[in-house]
């Protein structure tokens, strides 16, 4: 009984919960436009050997100076030596001010330069399975330009650097580089739906405890003299009686 008043409540207030939950929708739609930033993650897989004849011979021996090579060059891909170099790619190609909103902007010895630990922290570097001589760089950035310049200059400058720090001489793409929007965050939609949920949910459950902690429900007689103010009529009793004297029925 108790959940068929709950029922009853809840449609008797049907436009308020709806309507909370339109507010809800545009909450969570507000908050996915102006609170989540959209990320970028550009990524791009390089195979890296001692040299391209070593990539179809395979052996043991290969396998593991590749493995370690690779480990190297995550190190090195990730120094100050190439990071300033892919800040100052950044720089000529961008400028200062519109660099200034996204990264720290410092003054060096020769000028401006972007903030090391702003384009470490963005990077990562690291060899795919942990086993591999497949080597992975990815970007993250809130602009898809910036994130896929950061990939491609880093890229650009890596043979160099694996050369002649590492001593390789064979570094090729492995796949084809990938750029990926907004990675592990929910849609615009599931966003809007658990908005609405939500909203939905507070929304009933409000109706609920008022409706409850009111005490204006009904379940008997006395409730409905307490709640209105109506008398309530009781039942008419019927008799049968008999009229000797007429020897008929009668019926009240």
């Amino acid at each position: 009984m108790n959940f068929l008043l709950i029922l009853r409540a809840l449609w008797q207030r049907k436009i308020f919960i709806v309507y909370m939950c339109l507010l809800g929708a545009a909450a969570a739609l507000c908050f996915r436009a102006f609170g989540i930033k959209n990320t970028y993650t550009y990524a791009a897989d390089y195979y890296i050997t001692n040299s391209e004849l070593s990539k179809l011979l395979v052996d043991v021996d290969t396998i593991n100076t590749d493995v370690q090579m690779t480990r190297s060059c995550k190190i090195l891909l990730k120094s100050e030596l190439a990071l300033d170099t892919v800040g100052e790619m950044l720089l000529k190609k961008y400028g200062e001010e519109y660099l200034s909103n996204y990264f720290q902007i410092e003054q060096g010895p020769d000028g401006a330069e972007v903030s090391y630990e702003d384009l470490y922290n963005c990077i990562s570097v690291d060899s795919v399975d942990d086993d591999t001589a497949v080597l992975e760089i990815t970007v993250n950035s809130e602009n898809p330009y910036i994130a896929q310049d950061i990939g491609q200059f880093l890229s650009f400058c890596a043979p160099y650097l694996i050369y002649y720090y590492v001593g390789s001489d064979y570094i090729s793409p492995y796949e084809n580089a990938r750029l990926y929007v907004n990675e592990g965050l929910p849609g615009t939609k599931k966003i809007i739906v658990f908005g609405a949920g939500a909203a939905f949910i507070l929304a009933a459950g409000f109706v609920a405890a008022v409706f409850f902690l009111s005490g204006k429900y009904i379940t008997d007689p006395k409730d409905v003299k307490e709640t209105s103010g109506l008398i309530v009529l009781g039942s008419i009793p019927y008799y049968k009686m008999q009229d000797t004297e007429k020897d008929r029925i009668i019926e009240v």
